[in-house]
């Protein structure tokens, strides 16, 4: 039977719109909203956080090997959270018929085990910073080991190690030097003198050891220039420590496996009693 074009219209059109329900109930929803945070895969955040990392550990990176180029020599030190912990020890040596500074630590010495002398930690510029722990003549010649928690840091500082006699509290750096040329017969025992001192450069990627042996004109020039956040009040203090250097003439720290190592040397007492001997020879 021929159905009439109207009526076949009709069902054509009724036919298009249940295929159009159909489909718009089964449709998966669609969520448009603004605010729903927007998730970085995790492979994709990954690489964007070492894109970020990687020019601050390029430019320490160079930094540290234009510290080595110029004779500093990184420190080991441990972490604890997020602060440096430095060893500092002693390391007693003996000289030939000279006297040395752990002569002038035993001149100064009230006693065996008065805590008169002081090993400090001393930042240059800034704050001005003093850590510091009292030691005695039995401390130092049984070279106890003195551990020190220098607190993290974003700024790049130059830190003294010194030993001198002082009152508690009191800076090192701020004493009268001792001359070894001098006898210890002028010794004062009541003095505040510096008779011991080193220096460090501390930055974010670690400590370095400044070579008192390698020290020029020059020197302070090229530390500026690698370390350009080192303020010029630091730069000039270090000037003026190292022309105190020059008069107490301390050997050179050493490097440990737990951090540092501060020679004292001593007239080897095998000379007092070569020398006892040869008088009495000549007698």
């Amino acid at each position: 039977m021929k159905l009439p074009t109207p009526l076949i219209g009709l069902i054509v059109i009724a036919m298009l719109l249940a295929v159009g329900i159909w489909r718009k109930k089964s449709a998966v929803p669609v969520v448009t909203s603004l605010s729903a945070p927007q998730v970085m895969p995790a492979r994709m955040a990954t690489a964007n956080g070492k894109r970020n990392e990687q020019p601050k550990q390029e430019q320490l990176k160079l930094q540290h090997n234009l510290l080595i180029a110029q004779k500093l020599r990184p420190i080991v030190t441990s972490h604890a959270g997020k602060a440096d912990k430095l060893s500092i020890g002693f390391d007693m040596r003996a000289l030939w018929c000279k006297t040395g500074d752990l002569d002038t630590v035993k001149a100064l010495a009230p006693g065996l085990r008065q805590k008169a002398f002081q090993l400090s930690l001393e930042t240059l510029g800034g704050d001005r910073t003093v850590q510091s722990v009292r030691l005695s003549l039995d401390d130092i010649t049984k070279e106890r080991a003195q551990e020190f928690s220098l607190p993290p840091t974003q700024e790049e500082q130059i830190v003294s190690v010194s030993l001198c006699l002082a009152s508690g509290g009191q800076r090192c750096q701020d004493q009268e030097v001792w001359n070894p040329q001098e006898p210890l017969s002028h010794l004062e025992k009541s003095s505040s003198l510096l008779f011991y001192s080193q220096y460090l450069l501390r930055t974010q990627d670690g400590m370095y050891l400044v070579s008192t042996e390698r020290w020029g004109n020059d020197s302070v020039a090229r530390i500026k220039k690698t370390l350009k956040g080192l303020d010029t009040e630091s730069l000039n203090e270090l000037t003026k420590g190292f022309a105190k250097i020059r008069i107490i003439k301390p050997m050179p720290a050493v490097l440990s496996a737990k951090g540092l190592l501060l020679p004292l040397s001593y007239n080897d007492p095998r000379c007092i009693t070569h020398q006892a001997a040869a008088l009495n020879s000549a007698k």
